[in-house]
C-alpha cells in the first residue's frame, strides 16, 4: 500500500492507496482516449476500415469541425449481420489470420491499414453511433445504435451494399476531452488534412469530402497521382511536380511518388506527406530524409513540396507501436533513410536542379579551397563593413564591390532580404509601419486553418499591427484594402497576405526558433526582395551595398544564408606571382 497526495485549492489531501483492478466500464474510457482524441482522429479510423474494406468510393461528412456529426459512407464489402454487434467489441478484428486463429506472428507481417480492433469500439464509447452495413450477399443491411459503448437499438434495414457510419455529439460521455477540442474551423481544417492525405495514399479511390454542407474535396479515383495531388494541393502545383522512383530491390523495398522543384516550397510540412506501405505516418527522420536531398538549393527554414510512397516488405516495418498507429519501427532504418534520401536528390537532379557532381565536406571548405572567406571571417567582425565600391554584377545573381582588403561577392537577393527585414523590424519594434492603400482592394481566399487562423483577435491585431488593412469578405475570404508600404509595389498583395498569415501560423504552433514579429519580417522580405536574375544599374547596387552598412548584421540573412564573401587581396596576389 502506498499514500497519495493530492495538491489542490483547499490543501493538501493524503490518502492510502490500495492496488485495484479497473473498473471494465473505467478500463474502455482509457482505451477509447487512446485512440479517439479529436475529429480527425475519428475520421482516419473510419477511412481505414473502409479502405480495408475494398471501398472505391468514400464519402466524408462532418459538421461543426466533427464534432456535432461524423459520417463515413463507403461502398466496401459490409459486415455481415451476424458479426455487426461483434465489430463494436474491444480487440474484434477481421483483419489477423484471415481463415484461422490470430497469433501473434500476424503482428509482424500486416498487410491492413487496421488491425488492433479498437478503433469502433472506442468511437462508441466517445460518441453516439450508427452503423448501417450490408454485404452483397445479404437481402438487407444491418442497423445498430450505441451510446457510451452500450447497444441501444439494432435491426435490419434498406441498405446498398457497403457500410454508413455516423457518429454525433463526439466526447458528449469524455467531457474532459471534450472541453480540449479547439475552433471548429481548426478541427474541421485538420479532418480536411487527413482526408487529402488518404487520397494522396490512393488515388484509386474516389474521395468526396464536405464540411457544413459544402463540397471542400473530391478526387476522381482515377489512379492518377498527379491528379489526386491537383485536388488536394491545387492543379499549380501538381503541374510543377516531377516523378521520382527506384526499385532498391524488387519485392522488398522501392520508393515512388512525386515531388517539388526547389522553387516550390513552403513555410511549413502541410505540403510534405510520406506514406509507408501507403499508411501516413509521423517519423522525424523520415522527413528530415525527404529534406535531406534538397540541402542547398532551398533556403533554409523553408520545406518542399511532394508526396512519397515507401513500399516495404511488411516483416521489416513494425507498425504496432502506438494505439493510433502513427509511428513505425523499421527493421533496416538506415537503408530506408538513404533510399528515400537518394531517390528524391536523383529526380531532382534528372532535371537540372542539383548539380551532377556534388563537392564533400562543408560548403565554406569548398569555397576556402578557391580563397573565398566566408563572410563572419572578416578582420572588422561580422557585424561591420567598410567603404566599398560597386564594380558590376556577376550572371545577374551577384554584386562585385572593390574593399580595402579585397574583392567582395554579394548574393543581390540575400542583401535585400537583409536591408528590407531590418527596415521592416524597427518599424515593427517603433509601432510605426506605413501601410499603402490598394487602388483595386484584392479577395484573398482562405483555407480552412488560414480562416480559423483570422477568427482569432490576437492574429489579426498582429497582421494590422504589420500594415495590413483587411475584413472580412464572406465566410472564406478576406477583402485587403492596404499592405505594408515596405513590400508594396512589385510584391502581389494576395502573396504578401498569405506570406504574413503562413508567419503567425507557424509562430503559433511553435517548431523552430523566432518569434512571429522575425518570422513575419523574415517572409515579407524574402518575397519583396530583388531575385536572381534581375537586372540592376550600378546606382541600384551601391545603394543596396551602402543600406547594409547600416543593418544590425550583414554576414547573413534572416534564414541563416550568407550574404557576402571576401576574395582576400593576399590570395588574389599570390595566386598571380605578385608580393
Amino acid at each position: 500500500m502506498g499514500l497519495v497526495r493530492l495538491y489542490g485549492r483547499h490543501g493538501d489531501i493524503i490518502f492510502p492507496m490500495g492496488i485495484r483492478i479497473l473498473p471494465p466500464e473505467v478500463v474502455a474510457r482509457i482505451a477509447a482516449g487512446e485512440v479517439v482524441t479529436s475529429p480527425a482522429a475519428v475520421v482516419k479510423e473510419l477511412i481505414e476500415n473502409a479502405l480495408d474494406a475494398g471501398a472505391t468510393r468514400i464519402e466524408v461528412e462532418i459538421r461543426r469541425g466533427g464534432v456535432d456529426l461524423i459520417r463515413v459512407k463507403d461502398d466496401g464489402t459490409g459486415i455481415p449481420a451476424d458479426e455487426v454487434r461483434l465489430a463494436f467489441q474491444r480487440h474484434a478484428t477481421s483483419k489477423l489470420a484471415v481463415g484461422s486463429r490470430p497469433t501473434a506472428a500476424d503482428l509482424g507481417r500486416i498487410v491492413t491499414l487496421g488491425f488492433r480492433g479498437e478503433a469502433l469500439a472506442a468511437i462508441a464509447q466517445a460518441a453516439d453511433v450508427t452503423l448501417i452495413s450490408r454485404t452483397r450477399s445479404d437481402p438487407a443491411g444491418r442497423f445498430i445504435r450505441l451510446a457510451a459503448g452500450n447497444v441501444l437499438e439494432e435491426g435490419s434495414r434498406p441498405a446498398a451494399p457497403g457500410t454508413v457510419v455516423t457518429v454525433r455529439n463526439l466526447f458528449a460521455h469524455l467531457p474532459a476531452r471534450r472541453r480540449f477540442l479547439r475552433d471548429p474551423r481548426v478541427e474541421a481544417a485538420e479532418v480536411a488534412q487527413v482526408v487529402g492525405r488518404f487520397a494522396l495514399a490512393y488515388p484509386e479511390v474516389e474521395f468526396k469530402f464536405l464540411s457544413e454542407g459544402r463540397v471542400r474535396l473530391q478526387t476522381a479515383g482515377d489512379g492518377q497521382l498527379r491528379s489526386a495531388a491537383a485536388e488536394v494541393w491545387g492543379d499549380s502545383v501538381a503541374r510543377q511536380l516531377i516523378e521520382a522512383g527506384r526499385v532498391v530491390e524488387p519485392g522488398r523495398l522501392a520508393v515512388t511518388g512525386l515531388v517539388g522543384p526547389p522553387a516550390l516550397h513552403r513555410p511549413t510540412r502541410n505540403e510534405l506527406a510520406v506514406f509507408v506501405n501507403r499508411r501516413w505516418v509521423q517519423n522525424r527522420r523520415l522527413y528530415a530524409a525527404f529534406e535531406a536531398a534538397y540541402v542547398g538549393v532551398i533556403p533554409a527554414g523553408r520545406h518542399p513540396v511532394g508526396v512519397i510512397n515507401l513500399l516495404l516488405d511488411p516483416s521489416e516495418v513494425d507498425v504496432n507501436v502506438h494505439p493510433a498507429k502513427l509511428e513505425v519501427r523499421f527493421v533496416y532504418e538506415n537503408e530506408v533513410l538513404t533510399a528515400l534520401r537518394q531517390t528524391v536528390r536523383e529526380a531532382l537532379k534528372a532535371q537540372g536542379y542539383v548539380p551532377d557532381l556534388e563537392l564533400a565536406g562543408a560548403a565554406d571548405g569548398a569555397q576556402l579551397a578557391f580563397g573565398l572567406e566566408p563572410a563572419a571571417s572578416h578582420p572588422d567582425g561580422p557585424g561591420r563593413l567598410p567603404r566599398l565600391r560597386v564594380i558590376g554584377q556577376f550572371e545577374g545573381k551577384f554584386i562585385l564591390a572593390e574593399g580595402p582588403d579585397g574583392l567582395y561577392v554579394f548574393d543581390q537577393h540575400v542583401v535585400h532580404e537583409r536591408v528590407l527585414y531590418d527596415a521592416f523590424r524597427r518599424a515593427l519594434a517603433a509601432g510605426q509601419v506605413e501601410t499603402q492603400g490598394l487602388l483595386d482592394p484584392v479577395a484573398v481566399e482562405l483555407a480552412v486553418h488560414e480562416a480559423a487562423l483570422l477568427a482569432a483577435p490576437d492574429a489579426r491585431l498582429k497582421l494590422e499591427a504589420a500594415g495590413f488593412i483587411f475584413e472580412n469578405f464572406g465566410p472564406d475570404a478576406v477583402l485587403v484594402r492596404g499592405v505594408p508600404a515596405l513590400f508594396a509595389g512589385s510584391a502581389d498583395p494576395t502573396a504578401l497576405f498569405k506570406e504574413a498569415v503562413a508567419a503567425i501560423s507557424a509562430a503559433a504552433e511553435g517548431g523552430a526558433a523566432g518569434s512571429w514579429e522575425h518570422r513575419l519580417a523574415a517572409r515579407l522580405a524574402c518575397r519583396r526582395a530583388v531575385k536572381a536574375g534581375d537586372p540592376l544599374t550600378e546606382r541600384d547596387m551601391q545603394d543596396l551595398i551602402d543600406r547594409l552598412e547600416s543593418a544590425e548584421l550583414v554576414s547573413t540573412c534572416p534564414h541563416g544564408r550568407h550574404i557576402f564573401r571576401r576574395l582576400p587581396s593576399q590570395y588574389l596576389a599570390s595566386a598571380f606571382g605578385r608580393a
